[in-house]
């Protein structure tokens, strides 16, 4: 029997209501919900989330390195935390050139 062998961890308590990635999402004993991997304190999508829940507005230009955001896959964090979710909205707004580009935001009602 090796030193660093693992239990098995048991049934893992899940959200009724909020999914990620097709799962349902997991709860600590506590109640609070399981922060996987991404969500963790520090992380770029918990800075983005708490940008975006004191109504702050992005863009992906804003996301760019040296930002404190520092990523450039705005949309796949965003997509994650639709997953998860939260209810973010999308304006698309043209540039003077005629392009145009996603500002991402949450409404606080």
């Amino acid at each position: 029997m090796t030193a660093n062998k693992r239990r098995p961890n048991g049934p893992q308590a899940v959200h009724e209501h909020l999914k990620y990635r097709g799962r349902p999402a997991k709860v600590n004993k506590d109640g609070s919900l399981r922060k996987v991997g991404f969500m963790r304190k520090g992380s770029k999508a918990s800075k983005i989330l708490r940008h975006l829940l004191n109504g702050g507005k992005l863009t992906q230009l804003d996301c760019y390195p040296p930002s404190k955001f520092n990523t450039i896959r705005l949309g796949g964090i965003i997509k994650d935390l639709r997953d998860r979710g939260y209810d973010i909205k999308t304006e698309l707004i043209s540039n003077k050139s005629g392009s145009k580009h996603a500002r991402y935001y949450i409404e606080n009602s």
